[in-house]
């Protein structure tokens, strides 16, 4: 979380946004700083680095978050 952490100051934001994507999946997003730039971080729980899909037991589509995240731009 220390990654998350650095761009949410490096960005000045103030706000977080905390979030559950049941069955495993806490959500963290810092909005809207003063250059619309967003934070998002995903943890999944009893997972390390790994790509989860829609199938697993996470809740979550990696792939899908990401394209959510980047589309944006």
């Amino acid at each position: 979380m220390f990654v998350v952490l650095f761009w949410a100051g490096m960005n000045q934001f103030e706000t977080l946004e905390e979030g559950f994507i049941p069955p495993k999946t806490k959500t963290f997003r810092y909005p809207n700083s003063q250059d619309n730039n967003e934070v998002w971080f995903h943890k999944i729980a009893g997972w390390g680095n790994g790509w989860s899909r829609t199938y697993d037991d996470t809740g979550i589509d990696t792939a899908e978050v990401i394209w959510e995240f980047f589309s944006r731009y």
